[in-house]
C-alpha cells in the first residue's frame, strides 16, 4: 500500500502515518518497493511477516543471550530490541539508563565496547549499510557487512547496529538439536554437535535448507580445545574420536564420514544431517500435543502410525496393545481433529465395505501445518475481540487455551 492509501484507510494525517511507518522500518516489520519516479508517496510498503513473528520469540533470545554470553550482552539485545537500529554512541547512552542490572555504579564504555565486539564477532549483531530519512526511505535495507567489515567501522557516529535474527534464531535451532542429542545419545555427543552446528553457522553455512554441513576433523577438534581451555588438547582429541564413533554408529543416523581429495590429499570429512535432526524434534512436539489433547494411549498410536505407516484398525489394536474398542474410538477422534488419515482400498469395483482394506496413516506435513492453525486460532479470537467496542460486564465466551 502507498501513503496515500494507508492514510486513507487508518483515517490519520499524513504526518501521523509517516512517523508510524518510520518507527516499524527501524523495527524491520515493513519493507519498501520504491517506485521508479521517486515520488515518496507513491513508494509501496509491505508487511515483513516474518520479523514481526520474531517478536513473540523475544523472551527466549534474551533469556539464550544471557545464559550463554552474560547481563551485558543481554542489555545490548535488549535496547536493539526496543529502539530497533541505534547508532553506537545512541546504544551506549540508553545503556546508561540501565546500569544499575549490570551491578556497577558507572558504566564503563570499554565493557560496552567488548560486550558489543563479542556479539559482532558472533554475528548476532550487525550493521544496516543504509540510512534513513524523515519518510523513512531506505536502499537495501536487508543487506548486512561481515564481521571485519563492523569491526572496522565500530565507533564511528554514522553505524547502525540492529539483531541478526536469522543467527539467533539458528543458535535456538542448535541448542534444541543439541538437547535432543543428549537425551538420545548423551553429553559427549551433544556438545561435539553443538560445536559442528556453530562452525557452519560462524563460516556462513546455510543449514536451514537441511543441506549436510561437511567440516575435517581439525576444524571440530580446533574448536572444542577453545570451548573447553581447562581439558589438555591429548583428552580433547581422545573424547573427539569416541564422539564420533558413536555418531556414526548410532541408529539414528545423525552424522555421516565422507572421503574428499583436496589438493591431492584425501580427507575424511564429517557432515551433519541437520534436516532429520529438526524432523525428529517436530515429531516430538508432535507427540506432546497429541498426548496432552488425547491422552496417553492415543499418543501410543500416533506413533506407531509414524513408524509404520499403513495399518489396519485389528494390526494397531495389536501393536498398540489396546483393545479394538478403544482403539476405534481413538482412530476416530483422531480423525476428526485431522491428526490421522484413512485410506480406502478397495478389492472390487463396487468398493462394498465388507471387501475394501482401510489403512490408517499419517501425514507429517498436514499435521503440522494444522497444529499451527490450531494454535494461532486463539491469538485470532483475542485479537478480533480487542478491536471491537466491550461493554464494561463483558466476559470472555470461553476459556482459550494454547499449547507453548
Amino acid at each position: 500500500m502507498t501513503l496515500r492509501e494507508l492514510a486513507r484507510e487508518t483515517h490519520l494525517r499524513s504526518s501521523r502515518c509517516q512517523q508510524a511507518i518510520l518507527v516499524m522500518i527501524r523495527h524491520n516489520n515493513i519493507r519498501i518497493m520504491q517506485q521508479e519516479n521517486n515520488d515518496e508517496e507513491d513508494n509501496l510498503y509491505q508487511i515483513n511477516l516474518e520479523a514481526v513473528l520474531y517478536r513473540l520469540r523475544y523472551p527466549r533470545y534474551l533469556l539464550h543471550i544471557r545464559e550463554c554470553y552474560g547481563k551485558t550482552q543481554e542489555l545490548l539485545f535488549e535496547v536493539l530490541f526496543q529502539h530497533g537500529m541505534l547508532h553506537t554512541h545512541e546504544l551506549f547512552a540508553r545503556i546508561s539508563f540501565n546500569q544499575y542490572r549490570l551491578d556497577i555504579s558507572r558504566t564503563n564504555t570499554t565493557i560496552l565496547e567488548q560486550a558489543l565486539s563479542e556479539l559482532v564477532d558472533l554475528q548476532l549483531i550487525e550493521i544496516v549499510p543504509s540510512k534513513l530519512d524523515s519518510v523513512g526511505s531506505i536502499i537495501d535495507f536487508d543487506i548486512s557487512v561481515s564481521a571485519k567489515a563492523a569491526r572496522e567501522d565500530f565507533r564511528s557516529n554514522d553505524v547502525l547496529w540492529r539483531v541478526n535474527f536469522g543467527h539467533i534464531n539458528r543458535c535456538l535451532q542448535h541448542v534444541a538439536c543439541a538437547e535432543l542429542v543428549r537425551e538420545e545419545v548423551n553429553e559427549s555427543a551433544s556438545r561435539l554437535l553443538l560445536a559442528m552446528l556453530e562452525i557452519s553457522r560462524l563460516h556462513g553455512h546455510i543449514t536451514n535448507d537441511g543441506a549436510p554441513v561437511q567440516l575435517s576433523e581439525a576444524d571440530i577438534l580446533e574448536r572444542l580445545i577453545s570451548d573447553f581451555p581447562q581439558k589438555s588438547a591429548s583428552e580433547v582429541e581422545v573424547s573427539l574420536h569416541e564422539c564420533l564413533t558413536t555418531l556414526q554408529n548410532d541408529p539414528w543416523k545423525l552424522l555421516s564420514a565422507h572421503l574428499m581429495d583436496s589438493a591431492g590429499n584425501i580427507q575424511e570429512r564429517y557432515s551433519v544431517d541437520f534436516s532429520r535432526i529438526l524432523d525428529m524434534i517436530r515429531v516430538k512436539e508432535l507427540e506432546a500435543v497429541v498426548r496432552e489433547r488425547f491422552g496417553g494411549p492415543a499418543c501410543r498410536i500416533f506413533r506407531l502410525l509414524l513408524l509404520k505407516h499403513n495399518l489396519e484398525q485389528k494390526q494397531i489394536a495389536e501393536m498398540a496393545m489396546i483393545s479394538i474398542k478403544d482403539t476405534r474410538e481413538l482412530l476416530y477422534k483422531l480423525l476428526k481433529a485431522h491428526y490421522v488419515q484413512i485410506q480406502e482400498v478397495a478389492r472390487t469395483v463396487d468398493h462394498a465395505p465388507s471387501r475394501t482394506f482401510y489403512l490408517w496413516h499419517v501425514n507429517l506435513s498436514h499435521v503440522s501445518e494444522h497444529i499451527g492453525m490450531w494454535e494461532v486460532r486463539p491469538f485470532c479470537i483475542v485479537s478480533s475481540s480487542c478491536s471491537k467496542p466491550q461493554s464494561e460486564n463483558f466476559t470472555a465466551p470461553f476459556p482459550i487455551f494454547v499449547h507453548v
